[in-house]
Formats: C-alpha cells, structure tokens, sequence
C-alpha cells in the first residue's frame, strides 16, 4: 500500500520542482552571468585592435576574455588542458612567474613569444600580479578592472 501513494506523490514532487526551476529561470528571478560585460567589451577590442594568431596570456580561467576574442591563448583552463593529455603545470609557472614581474619576466614573455597580457580580477586572485610591471607597457584594451598590455610583437 504505501508503495501505491509513494510512486504518484514522489512523480509529483519531481516534477513539480523542475517545473518551479524552470518557471524562476524564465521570469529572471535566478541569472547566471559567466562573462561580466567589462570582459564582453575588453573581448570585442581585442578582436578589432589584435592580430588574429595574436598569443594573449590569462589565468588558467575557463571563462574569461579570450575565450571570446577568438585569439591564441597561452594556457587555458587547466583542467581542459589536462583532459587533452597536455601538462599545463610548467606553463603555469611560467604564467606565475610573469605575473610577478622582473627580468625573468620579461626574458619568459619573449621565449614564450606572448604578445598581450590580461590583468584582471581573475589575474589577481591566481596570483601577485606586479601592476607596475606592467605600466611600462601599452594598454590596448580596457574596461572595469581589465587591461590588457601589448607585452610582445603585435603580429
């Protein structure tokens, strides 16, 4: 007997909720913004203001500018990578290492053949990123708390 009531009443519950989850995505009650629109517009200048084979270094984010600009990235999100067989660890270093700034920084851009650096507040929650470093170079693209830096050869 309880198995009689227990099958229709849980039917109910289920759908139910899906119903309740649809109904608060449709009238807006519950937004999920992967891309803030500071990142939407950084995106769109670097696709109008780079090259198309343009290398953009950024913390090993799935969700940033790039993913947008169509551009070459230098090391995506590491778990992407990761499921390609590629180990994204030493690149991560390296991304580590240019982000604090110096002389090895500068030396690893150009072995790396990097072309734009993105400082953001991705950039600055992965790592200490050395802004001053980075205000000896161009900005090419801003917008909110995003910059980004002609580091390397623009072709």
């Amino acid at each position: 007997k309880v198995s009689l009531y227990l099958v229709p009443t849980l039917l109910v519950a289920l759908i139910f909720s899906g119903w309740l989850d649809v109904w608060r995505t449709a009238t807006r009650q519950v937004e999920h913004q992967i891309l803030s629109p500071a990142m939407v517009s950084v995106a769109a200048q670097l696709r109008s203001r780079t090259a198309p084979r343009a290398l953009i270094m950024t913390a090993p984010e799935y969700a940033t500018v790039t993913v947008l600009s169509g551009r070459r990235w230098f090391l995506g999100y590491i778990g992407h990578v990761w499921s390609h067989g590629i180990a994204p660890y030493e690149r991560e270093q390296i991304v580590k290492k240019i982000y604090t700034g110096g002389e090895e920084a500068k030396q690893l851009i150009e072995q790396n053949k990097i072309n734009y650096i993105l400082v953001g507040p991705q950039e600055r929650k992965f790592t200490t990123v050395n802004e001053t470093f980075f205000q000896s170079y161009p900005v090419v693209a801003e917008a909110g708390d995003f910059r980004v830096y002609q580091v390397g050869d623009s072709k």
